[in-house]
């Protein structure tokens, strides 16, 4: 008969409340007449607990956790390698990234592909004796230059990070992140061009000056006419090297936060977003965690069978609730009398970046056995 999905988001402890027979409200622990009969979700519905004309046939929970931004660090052995060995000699040095969108429209990233991404090169000079924090100077200053004056926009944040070393000394390093959980890092070369003596006067086998690129290995920060960073994504050790050096860390999405709610599950539009927009409590909060909970629903309908005379109709409905991870202690103890056999601690309170995971609630035989 019916079947629909929807999709609610409680803000207020005020929105849960479990009622006796009477209408007035109880506890998960009373008994007899002050015994819990509703579920109420304010200004949405009531769950009836314990009616064989409303079952429920299961309910999953999926835990929120908050974005990670993608970050790809460059090590001071990939910095130093950039620096020429004779005396009074210039390198010209790139860095060539690559960014990625994904869940994200952004026009800046168009291109011909159906994924969205654009290649970003930064180039800067190295003069012989720069030191790894001279590097990174130099390349921190031509990627702010170029995001300011060309793109007129950040696409990604980069700092010089200085660590303790061995003997009062100090490492540097460079690290740049994404500006938001929707960029992946595909590619991050530290690229030198150098003359090659090879080709002179115009001539393939005598050219005065040929651009020559080659790679810094992000495995050892060592200079490599072959090594790419497409040959190893993401690096982050390997069997042989132990220490790589430029390493990227892919971000996550954020799962029930604000920015995940308002995008996919409430349009960012001028008018949701406004001052005292309408349904203001069905809207996410910013800075708040919410849990996810899908409950389905079997409501006897009555005799509505079509198909012969006496056909009893039934409806399957799901109903999905975005709830507070401080609120879902509460909101569990509600769901327990629905038929709730999950832990209910699992999870709550958490923002660990890891795929969502699932408690089962209740199939149909558990509540069976449970006289649900």
């Amino acid at each position: 008969m019916f079947n629909f999905t929807t999709n609610v988001i409680i803000n207020s402890a005020d929105q849960i409340a479990l009622l006796d027979a009477t209408g007035n409200a109880t506890t998960a622990s009373a008994t007899g007449a002050s015994a819990p009969k509703l579920f109420r979700i304010k200004r949405y519905r009531d769950f009836k607990i314990g009616d064989p004309t409303e079952v429920v046939k299961g309910a999953y929970k999926a835990v929120g956790y908050n974005k990670v931004l993608s970050k790809a660090t460059i090590n001071e052995a990939a910095l130093t390698a950039l620096v020429p060995a004779t005396s009074g000699a210039k390198n010209l040095a790139r860095l060539n990234l690559y960014v990625k969108l994904q869940g994200s429209n952004n026009p800046l990233f168009a291109n011909p592909f159906v994924q969205k991404g654009k290649p970003f090169g930064f180039e800067f000079v190295v003069k012989y004796g720069d030191t790894a924090s001279d590097v990174a100077d130099k390349l921190i200053a031509s990627l702010k230059k170029v995001q300011s004056m060309l793109l007129n926009d950040d696409i990604v944040t980069i700092a010089k990070v200085t660590t303790p070393g061995a003997n009062s000394t100090t490492v540097t390093s460079v690290e740049i992140t994404a500006v938001n959980e929707f960029e992946k890092f595909t590619n991050v070369d530290l690229e030198l061009y150098v003359e090659d003596p090879t080709f002179k006067d115009g001539t393939f086998e005598n050219s005065s000056y040929v651009e020559k690129v080659t790679n810094i290995d992000p495995r050892t920060g060592t200079v490599s006419a072959t090594a790419s960073y497409f040959s190893d994504r993401n690096v982050k050790g390997s069997s042989t090297i132990a220490t790589p050096k430029i390493v990227v860390a892919q971000g996550i999405e954020g799962f029930g936060t604000f920015e995940h709610l308002r995008k996919d599950y409430r349009l960012p539009t001028a008018e949701n977003g406004r001052w005292l927009r309408i349904d203001e409590d069905n809207y996410p909060i910013k800075g708040t965690i919410y849990n996810q909970y899908t409950i389905k629903v079997e409501t006897d309908r009555g005799i509505t069978g079509q198909s012969v005379i006496g056909q009893p109709g039934t409806s399957i409905t799901t109903h999905i609730f975005w709830v507070p991870q401080s609120l879902a202690s509460t909101f569990e103890a509600g769901l327990g009398l629905l038929g709730w056999t999950g832990n209910v601690a699992a999870g709550l309170g958490t923002n660990t970046p890891v795929a969502p995971s699932t408690d089962h609630i209740a199939d149909d035989t558990e509540l069976a056995a449970a006289g649900k």
